[in-house]
């Protein structure tokens, strides 16, 4: 066995990893190349050192870039039926389903987590109160099932105070919201996650969320975050809200997030067959809606700008995917 050069070894399995898909770039190659050092006495144990350290790389590149079938396959396992996605009994990548074991023999290999964050709050007089949460759970659980990442579980309240003109409503103040990112965070940073990935599925929750984290800039700083808007990815809006909806999409209890809660919660949701959106003319509307008391009196049922009518739980298992590949093709 050991009349092969390391050398040899290393280019025969970075030619195949190459062919595989497993190396991303030129540089990824090099960092398997064995380092000249001249503290090295047994050839045996330097061999054996050397290709463990290069397996190592080279499934560190994996994590980073999956094999196109595996991913092709674990993708439409879930399109095939969506909803089995929000059933956690179904992916051992989460938290919930880990001993505190697991989770720090995880951690020798990967240090990121996903974390989704929503809502619950009124998504117009058909929609149901759940929709910012089942969205970013069902994102977050098929990414984590894809990906092998483990996923934390949803944070299902949010910055949601302006909705609360309307039943079932439940809303975190800002400074509750705040304290409950950073106390999550300090607890995920004290276990040895160094990169989470927020995937968030209501807009109220950004500024709380980033104001988080300048209230403990110096104590994140040695954290990486990536924080999507799930809604608003670039081909999402090319694939999905301009082919489908257009002006009609709105910017809440829109078709493209009623879409996708029918698809993971099928049957949740019965549309009318047409809907006009009773919204008086708003001006100044980016100005004027932040006062949470006036937000009823703005949008009379909730919605706004949007026609949700235009969903279908065919449209969703359509934005599932391309919302799936655009969050994974985020991660590299």
């Amino acid at each position: 066995m050991f009349n092969a050069s390391v050398l040899e070894v290393t280019n025969f399995f970075a030619e195949g990893a190459e062919t595989a898909g497993l190396l991303t770039s030129p540089s990824a190659r090099t960092e398997l190349m064995p380092k000249n050092n001249p503290s090295k006495g047994n050839k045996k144990n330097d061999f054996l050192n050397d290709l463990k350290n290069l397996i190592a790389i080279s499934l560190n590149s994996h994590k980073i870039k999956l094999m196109p079938n595996t991913y092709e396959e674990k993708l439409q396992k879930i399109l095939d039926k969506p909803e089995d996605i929000m059933n956690p009994a179904l992916n051992l990548n989460l938290l919930a389903n880990m001993s505190y074991n697991q989770v720090r023999e995880r951690l020798k290999t990967d240090q990121r987590i996903i974390l989704p964050i929503g809502s619950t709050e009124q998504h117009g007089p058909d929609g149901i109160l759940g929709v910012d949460h089942i969205t970013a759970t069902g994102l977050a659980y098929a990414v984590s099932a894809i990906t092998g990442i483990i996923s934390a579980p949803a944070l299902n309240y949010g910055m949601a105070v302006h909705h609360l003109g309307f039943t079932g409503t439940m809303a975190l103040r800002p400074t509750t919201y705040i304290n409950v990112i950073v106390d999550l965070i300090f607890s995920l940073k004290s276990h040895g996650f160094k990169e989470i990935i927020v995937i968030n599925g209501h807009g109220g929750n950004k500024g709380p969320f980033l104001n988080a984290l300048q209230e403990k800039y110096n104590e994140f700083a040695d954290l990486n975050f990536k924080f999507i808007n799930w809604w608003v990815m670039p081909q999402l809006e090319e694939k999905i809200i301009k082919k489908y909806f257009g002006a009609k999409e709105g910017y809440h209890a829109t078709p493209t997030e009623i879409s996708l809660s029918m698809a993971l919660v099928p049957g949740s949701i019965k549309l009318p067959d047409s809907y006009t959106c009773p919204q008086k003319e708003v001006k100044n509307e980016n100005c004027n809606w932040v006062m949470p008391a006036n937000f009823k009196d703005l949008y009379p049922d909730g919605v706004m700008r949007a026609d949700y009518s235009l969903s279908s739980e065919e449209k969703g298992i359509e934005i599932l995917k391309v919302a799936v590949e655009e969050i994974i093709s985020l991660l590299a």
